[in-house]
């Protein structure tokens, strides 16, 4: 998280009259959830671009038997 995205929190937070500061717990807790979150959005990027692939073939051998077919 860069510090303009920390100052943007913070002052998303403050909005609501919560008053945290930059060493605040909470501050440890937002970067795990950070980290787990874009950790799991890559596992899901990695399975989408191996589904998609896998449509593809299947399409393509579609194709290949539907003009074996005709």
């Amino acid at each position: 998280m860069t510090e303009e995205q920390k100052q943007e929190l913070l002052d998303a937070i403050r909005k609501q009259n919560i008053q945290i500061g930059k060493t605040d717990p909470l501050f440890a807790v937002i970067t795990a959830l950070e980290f787990v979150t874009q950790r799991y959005l890559k596992e899901v990027d990695i399975l989408m671009l191996k589904q998609s692939a896998n449509y593809e073939t299947t399409t393509v051998r579609y194709l290949d038997k539907a003009k074996e077919l005709a």
